[in-house]
């Protein structure tokens, strides 16, 4: 798996918490800067940030992210 871009909203449902809430400790240094993007409009981080940051999280997310999707019915 290369190092995939993972959103704000992807780690606030992982981490149980509001998009708003992880964008405040983003700010108060809790949780690492978004990661550069190529296009330089992406505000995400890439998974290898994650990991570095909560390693438990960061399997969690690499876990969610080989899981086939299954559509609702």
């Amino acid at each position: 798996m290369s190092d995939p871009l993972i959103r704000r909203e992807l780690l606030a449902a992982v981490t149980a918490r509001s998009a708003e809430a992880v964008k405040r400790d983003m700010l108060a240094g809790k949780i690492p800067p978004f990661d550069a993007s190529r296009d330089g409009k992406t505000r995400a981080w890439r998974l290898s940030t994650i990991a570095a940051w909560n390693p438990r999280i960061g399997r969690h997310i690499e876990a969610l992210l080989k899981t086939p999707y299954i559509p609702a019915a």
